[in-house]
């Protein structure tokens, strides 16, 4: 099962009353309501009495007063099948575990499971604030919690494990810088991770091996080859489109120690292909797959199958060449974002999992990946987020100002953010945009800020509190092409009395006339030159 809480945005209005009606009413097309429940509600825990228990919820809200995010929405997706396995009282009990385990196992919730063609999923809405002490709680870290809870439910319930954060992890120390990059531009497992998943039993083979001949038939049931490269050895895959030494997936397996017990390195009789049947594949799936295929690194709910499906049929029918449509997994849901409200979702969700996997680890991810530094006077830690950097002037080490944390290729960004000088209307892919704290740092304020696709394919983050203005003006759709320029800078004064600069932006939709016409512009450049 997947846990994923639901941000609130500028499209999601506080509104707890209408959240749970919407629960209560399935109104999304082709959904119809199985299960509801009320926790925690003195007016009673079924149907009949949602009405009364949203008014007990409001009264408890109106004491608190307030305007800011009071609701915490989450929905917990089912792989298909397990409808079945699972009672009503069994479904009452997942909700009440993720309710203690967030710390909302007093709070007020309204709970409802959905049916639909692809997906059974359980919408969960709790009340933040504490129904007798009027408290706010907001959960810390809740992504390990949902995950580790999601775990434990599995385990109990006997459902299917849908891998999580902690599997990821103990895989992720292992991972080249190669592999690193290719799945953070791609959102696609990479060959070594694929490798590192499929360890034990390519281990028996090699470990088991007599001869190479027999190494190289063994690997051959995994589509995977072995080669000799320099003084070395690596590992590839059956379309020899990826790569990695050999030694990375075990020191027991490099070329010296393999040549000490087999001989020297002989090459493989024979083109010694993997068995590609259909029924091999279909027996396995897509994240069982007994060879290397593309496959998200992120586990998929089952209503985003449909999604993958038409990935894959375009890549095979679109060459990658033309166009980004098919060019890798994140291009694909990045294009499909402003028409398919799931892959936005997904696009949302892949981005927090690499935001988490920056702060969990504490190491780089991707290129310009966040990095740890240690003071070795006062033993403090330091975060140096990705293109964050030491200049040297005068003799002195002056450290730059560095890029958002959470990007993964921030470096050559396409809009310079110094006050004062307006900048060039690039046309970009506006992807997301919200509250934060400002660079992702916990300890500045808030600040707003606008994630976009550069026409590059890299994504990029503006940070500057006119960009909500501008954002609200535009009312952009995701997905959509944009053109982000700063204006100028405004003086904005202090508390104290003092004054301050603050950029100010503007932010235009482009329709597909212009962009027709600029496309026309760059051609005609082009052929002149």
């Amino acid at each position: 099962m997947i846990a994923k809480r639901v941000n609130k945005t500028a499209k999601i209005g506080e509104d707890f009353t209408r959240l749970g009606e919407y629960i209560a009413a399935a109104r999304e097309a082709g959904e119809k309501l199985d299960q509801l429940w009320i926790g925690n509600c003195a007016a009673g825990d079924s149907k009949e009495d949602l009405e009364a228990a949203l008014a007990e919820v409001e009264a408890v809200r109106q004491l608190k007063g307030g305007n800011g995010n009071r609701t915490y929405h989450l929905i917990v997706s089912f792989r298909e099948g397990e409808r079945e396995k699972l009672t009503p009282h069994d479904l009452k009990e997942i909700a009440k575990s993720y309710a203690d385990a967030l710390g909302f196992g007093e709070h007020q919730y309204v709970a409802g499971t959905h049916i639909n063609t692809d997906n059974f999923h359980m919408h969960i809405a709790f009340n933040k604030i504490h129904p007798v002490t009027g408290t706010i709680h907001t959960p810390f870290r809740d992504f390990k919690i949902l995950e580790k809870t999601s775990r434990a439910m599995e385990k109990q319930f006997e459902l299917t494990v849908d891998r999580g954060m902690s599997d990821r992890e103990a895989l992720q120390g292992e991972l080249s810088p190669a592999a690193r990059d290719y799945e953070s531009e791609t959102w696609e497992v990479s060959f070594q991770r694929w490798m590192l998943e499929q360890k034990e039993p390519i281990m028996a083979v090699l470990q088991g091996a007599t001869s190479w001949q027999e190494v190289h038939a063994g690997l051959a049931v995994y589509g995977v080859r072995l080669q000799q490269r320099g003084a070395g050895l690596v590992f590839r895959d059956h379309e020899l489109k990826h790569s990695m030494k050999a030694s990375a997936l075990d020191r027991a397996v490099s070329a010296k120690r393999l040549s000490e017990r087999l001989g020297p390195f002989e090459r493989a009789a024979g083109d010694m292909q993997p068995d590609l049947s259909d029924e091999r594949k279909s027996n396995r799936g897509v994240y069982g797959s007994p060879i290397y295929q593309p496959r998200p690194l992120m586990m998929m709910p089952a209503g985003a199958k449909s999604l993958w499906q038409r990935y894959i049929g375009k890549r095979r029918i679109v060459p990658s060449t033309r166009g980004i449509i098919a060019r890798n997994w994140r291009t694909f849901l990045q294009t499909e974002a402003h028409t398919d409200p799931l892959a936005f979702v997904m696009v949302v969700a892949q981005r927090e999992l690499l935001e988490e996997l920056l702060r969990t680890l504490g190491g780089d991810y991707g290129r310009g990946g966040a990095e740890i530094r240690q003071n070795k006077h006062n033993g403090a830690k330091t975060v140096t987020p990705p293109d964050a950097g030491i200049e040297t002037e005068k003799g002195k080490l002056i450290e730059r100002a560095p890029s958002e944390p959470s990007r993964i290729e921030p470096r050559t960004a396409g809009i310079d953010e110094s006050p004062k000088v307006p900048t060039a209307a690039a046309l970009v892919r506006f992807i997301e945009h919200g509250h934060a704290p400002f660079k992702n740092n916990p300890s500045n304020p808030k600040s707003y800020y606008v994630t976009v696709e550069k026409p590059g394919g890299q994504p990029h983050t503006i940070w500057g509190v006119d960009l909500e203005r501008a954002i609200g003006e535009a009312n952009p759709a995701p997905g959509g092409l944009v053109r982000i320029e700063r204006t100028g800078a405004k003086k904005v004064p202090r508390r104290n009395g003092e004054t301050f600069e603050q950029n100010t932006w503007l932010v235009r939709q482009e329709t597909n006339q212009e962009i027709r016409r600029e496309r026309s512009l760059h051609s005609d450049r082009a052929l002149e030159r």
